[in-house]
Order: structure tokens, then C-alpha cells, then sequence
């Protein structure tokens, strides 16, 4: 079964661009080299300057419940920039697809 992660992180104003950059690269730099760890991706709210959404997905709950971790190492990482603590779903993946990988 494939899990997935998805993540709200809400900045105070002005501060979206900064904590972009630095969870991309922590989260996207520590996940890549964990077992279990199929993609994900940073989505930057259209509706909310100060709000990003990071989704990642895993191979079984053991990988996805160890991306914890890693997580909370980011939300230290950003907390000063943050409106508070990151609203955090999990969900099983019905499907997914995408043709190449994007970074902006």
C-alpha cells in the first residue's frame, strides 16, 4: 500500500519564499535517501501568499511514520517564520502520475 504526507505550512507574511527554499531543501535532501521514499512535491497556495503544502509518498507506513523525524527537524528549522505548527493529513494513494520532475 502507498501513503502519502501532505503538509500545510502557513508563514507570517513575507516569509514564504525563505521557508520554501529551506524546506525544500531540507525535506527533499533527507527524503531522498530514505528507504521507502517514492516522491513528493511543494505546491505554493495560489489562494494564500503564506501558505505552502509539501506532499510526500512512501512505500509502507513504516517509511512514511520514520519521515516523521525529518518532519519535525523542519518544523525547528522554519518555526520563527511560522504562524503556528504545520497542519498535518495522511492518506492512502489511489494513484499517481506525473511525466518529470519539476523544481522552480
Amino acid at each position: 500500500m502507498v501513503l502519502a504526507r501532505m503538509t500545510i505550512w502557513k508563514f507570517k507574511h513575507g516569509n514564504r519564499e525563505q521557508g520554501v527554499n529551506a524546506l525544500y531543501e531540507l525535506l527533499t535532501g533527507l527524503a531522498r535517501s530514505e528507504k521507502g521514499f517514492l516522491g513528493s512535491m511543494s505546491l505554493l497556495s495560489q489562494d494564500d501568499e503564506n501558505t505552502i503544502t509539501t506532499m510526500s509518498i512512501w512505500e509502507t507506513e513504516e517509511a512514511r511514520a520514520d519521515s516523521d523525524r525529518f518532519y519535525k527537524k523542519a518544523y525547528e528549522t522554519v518555526q520563527e517564520s511560522l504562524e503556528g505548527f504545520p497542519e498535518v493529513k495522511k492518506f492512502r494513494v489511489y494513484s499517481a502520475e506525473l511525466k518529470v520532475g519539476l523544481h522552480q
